[in-house]
């Protein structure tokens, strides 16, 4: 047996847990955050966390669930012994505009992230600083960069120990081009999404 779990955040900053057993002959397991717990127009996210998805570490993806945003920069805590040991793969992104596969193009994973020039920062939405960030496209909607989806891999350079969904606490998401106003994209938002097994 093992357990999805589903995290509800909602505005006011109180939480939901959600814990439903499902059959698996598997040690694997699936996280599902679900949040909008958030700063600016609350447009809600979800983010899965699978570590059965055919490789090794942990499969991320992260969306949009109002189909709108881009997604600039993501966030995460994740267990201090693979702080500047971990490595991405972008596996496949979907936007309004193009889907470019290359869309990170920054990391932070000095255990101190708190933001990559250009506003793209957590300030605000409950919690500021994280472990690992990663700056996904360049900010703008143009030229394909214009983030709904993002998928990517999150392995570890530890050969001593092998990433587990444990290893993840809070996640943070800053997104750009939130809202539609007189047929422009505006607006912006900060969620931030917890753990119920950090």
């Amino acid at each position: 047996m093992f357990a999805k779990y589903s995290a509800v955040l909602l505005s006011g900053g109180a939480s939901i847990f959600l814990a439903t057993a499902l059959a698996s002959t598997a040690n694997a397991a699936t996280l599902v955050l679900e949040t909008r717990l958030t700063d600016g127009p609350n447009i809600g996210y979800q983010i899965t966390l699978d570590d059965d998805f055919g490789g090794s570490g942990i499969r991320a993806t992260i969306e949009t669930a109002s189909g709108l945003g881009d997604i600039a920069a993501v966030y995460f805590d994740v267990s201090r012994a693979f702080w500047g040991n971990l490595i991405f793969t972008e596996v496949s992104s979907e936007g309004a505009d193009g889907r470019p596969d290359d869309f990170i193009t920054a990391v932070n994973q000095s255990g101190n992230a708190g933001g990559f020039g250009g506003g793209l920062n957590m300030a605000g939405p409950g919690k500021s600083n994280f472990n690992v960030g990663l700056r996904v496209g360049n900010r703008t909607i143009n030229d394909g960069d214009d983030f709904q989806a993002i998928v990517f891999d999150v392995t570890t350079q530890d050969t001593e120990r092998e990433l587990a969904l444990t290893d993840f606490g809070a996640w943070g998401i800053r997104t750009f081009s939130v809202e539609r106003n007189n047929g422009n994209r505006t607006g912006v938002s900060k969620s931030v999404a917890r753990s119920p097994l950090s």
